[in-house]
Order: structure tokens, then sequence, then C-alpha cells
């Protein structure tokens, strides 16, 4: 049976990652693991929240504030938009945000106002997996247009976006930055997507959870500050949760970028912004207001870990991530996207195969629509990290 990782001296406070804890929580990530798996899949993170988020739920806790949220989510828009300015020089009207409970809501009921059932909905893949739900329950139809993957890494495919929407498509969802690759856009490439949008008058849903986690010396580029063109009709999509690990908190923020998209807005369901929680709204306030300095460490330990991976992987499992087998490194987000194809026996699901054999818990491509790869979830200690992919190395 595999080992487990050993108790090392903590140098860092993201280096405290207890498996009894995680074992003890309720988060989707780790409930109902076995003993000996180890848990890189879903989307959270294994570390102790921010301490602003702490004190701000402590004291909800302390005078019960339990109640349901004001539908303008308090202070959480301008607390946002604040720190829009700050990190990236951009800030966004407090008063146009409609609040939502999760990012996801907002992608679904952006679709319904913005397009028409049976419509065409482009969707780069691979994709995070509820896209291809939203698809489904929305009634839209999806249009795949795949990343390019070259030598130097990803990057979008301008053109056969172009197609698409030349083709009939009428919106399409941006993850920006991208999940599961770590893509990291540029202007120039936001810009590119934006004017063949305009071009055709599509509508273009920017999910921009993953901001605040651009790894490297490269700026994040909000879709909202590159040139929209007449006729656009764009969204952006927020929240805290993936940056300090609150999505159980359910609230994100919804912001139309143009005036036609506001003018759709109006079709929004009316009680939509009471369904965010009052939890969320505090925790998110606090977390874009009080943690800049805690995110700053999160970045640079995500970082190393980063580092770390690409490193163990050309090391241990050198068909995955050594020379020659295309392993891209992450410019963003806390996830690595992983071709395990070279590892697989013929007909062998990815996640199921590495959980089976190397008793390490990934997510399983098949649901970004790309089967034989896996998304792994760096963010956790660096000492279960190495153990999990020294088991990898046993594939």
């Amino acid at each position: 049976m595999p080992r487990t990782p050993s108790t090392s001296p903590s140098t860092s406070p993201f280096d405290a990652v207890d498996l009894d804890v995680l074992r003890s929580r309720h988060h989707t990530k780790w409930l109902g693991v076995p003993d000996d798996v180890l848990s890189l899949s879903v989307a959270e993170t294994d570390f102790d929240p921010a301490p602003p988020v702490a004190e701000a739920l402590t004291r909800a806790l302390a005078v019960g504030d339990f109640g349901y949220a004001p539908p303008d989510a308090l202070e959480l828009p301008a607390a946002f938009a604040a720190f829009a300015d700050r990190h990236w020089g951009w800030r966004p009207d407090p008063d146009a945000f409609v609040p939502v409970s999760e990012v996801m809501v907002g992608v679904a009921e952006a679709l319904r106002v913005l397009t028409a059932p049976g419509d065409r909905v482009i969707v780069e893949t691979p994709a995070y997996g509820p896209y291809f739900r939203a698809m489904r329950e929305t009634g839209r139809t999806l249009v795949p247009v795949p990343l390019l993957r070259t030598p130097s890494g990803v990057r979008r495919d301008v053109e056969g976006l172009r197609r698409a929407f030349t083709d009939g498509a009428t919106a399409m969802l941006l993850c920006h930055p991208h999940n599961p690759t770590g893509h990291l856009a540029d202007r120039a490439e936001l810009a590119a997507v934006a004017a063949a949008a305009a071009e055709h008058g599509a509508a273009v849903i920017a999910d921009e959870i993953w901001a605040p986690l651009v790894l490297d010396d490269r700026a994040f580029v909000p879709y909202a500050t590159v040139p929209q063109g007449d006729g656009a009709r764009s969204v952006v999509l927020t929240s805290a949760s993936k940056a300090y690990n609150v999505p159980g908190l359910k609230c994100a923020l919804m912001l139309p970028v143009t005036d036609r998209a506001a003018d759709a807005f109006r079709g929004l369901p009316e009680l939509l912004p009471f369904r965010i929680s009052l939890l969320g709204v505090l925790a998110g306030q606090a977390a874009f207001a009080q943690g800049d300095a805690w995110l700053a460490g999160l970045r640079a330990y995500l970082r190393a870990n980063r580092d770390l991976l690409t490193r163990l992987l050309a090391e241990h499992v050198p068909d995955v991530g050594g020379p020659g087998a295309g392993y891209v490194p992450p410019a963003a987000t806390y996830l690595s996207w992983l071709d395990l194809r070279p590892l697989l026996p013929d007909g062998a699901t990815a996640a199921a195969h590495v959980a089976r054999r190397a008793r390490v818990r990934l997510a399983d491509g098949e649901e970004y629509g790309a089967p034989g790869w896996a998304r792994l979830n760096f963010a956790t200690s660096a000492t279960l990290l190495e153990e999990a992919v020294r088991r990898l190395g046993t594939l």
C-alpha cells in the first residue's frame, strides 16, 4: 500500500495541511475518500481560510448573523471594485453588479436573457464540466471550439471562433483564466475575441472566477477593459470563492459590461439577488477588502508548488511531464492539465485507473470533453503534492 506523507516542520502557514483534518471536513473534495487515497481533484484548496475571512465569519457566528442577505450585497460590490482597481487598474461601477448565488447560476441566467432556446453557444474545449451541463439546462446548443496546443503552450483558436460565429453562434462562454489548462490570455487575444463577437452581434459571458490567481509576473487583463465594439453584449462574472476557498458560502457577482447587456439584464428574475448567502457576502467583503497580503502569500506558495510539480512530473512521470511529452505548466489557477493517455491500458478511464493503481484521486478528463486526460489540483501542501506525484510514478 502506498505510504502517506510524513509530518515535517512547517516553514509556511500553507505547509500546515493535516490529512486528518481534511478527512473530517464535509467538502466535496475529501468527503468519502478512502484513507489511503490522496485527493487532488475538486477545485478547492486544502489551506486554512484567510484570517480576514475567518474573522468576519467568527463575528457573524458570535452575533447570530444568519439572516437573509440584502439584495444589494452590502459593501461587496464596492470591495470588489476597489480590489480590481488595486490589482488590475479597472474600477467597475459597484451599482452595476447583480449579486448571484454562484458563478454558474450567473452563467445560466445570462444565457437565458442573452440567447434564445436552441441558440448555438461556443464553449472552448477542454472545458469546465458544468459548462456542458449549463447548455443542457438552458436548452442551448453547444458548439465546441478546441483550444490550440503549440510548442509554446495553449492558445485560443481565434479563427475557429470567427468561423463558429459566422456559422451562427450567438454567444460564447469565455473562461479567463482558463480551467482546466491554466491558460492566461493577453490583451491582444481578448481584443480579438471581442472583435469577432461584436462583428456578429454575439454575446460573450466571461467567467473570471480565477482572476486573482495569476502565478507569474504577468498581468491579468479583465475582459471588460478591452474594446467591445458596436453591438457587443458582454457580461463578466466573478467571486471570491476560488482564491479565498469559500465556494460553499454561495455568493458571486455578475456585471453587464455593455449597454446591450444591461438592457437584457432587465429580463433577469426579480428574486435572483435575494438568493445569495449573507455569510458569502461577509466573507467576500473581507476577502476583497482585507485579504491582499494573504493572497500574495497564497500565490507565492502556489507558484512554488506549480514549479515543484513540473520538476516532479519530469522526474517521476516522464511520459506525462518529461521532454517531448507536451506538459504545459499553468500560468494561472492551481490546476494542471495532464495527458495520461501514454499510461492508460486500452479502454481505461484516466481518473479511475489512477485511483485504483496509484491511490490518487484526480478529476477525469471526460468531464472536460477530453478522455484520457486528467486535472490535478496542486493547492495543497508541498509534502502531500510530492507524495502524490511519487505515487503517479508507479502507474
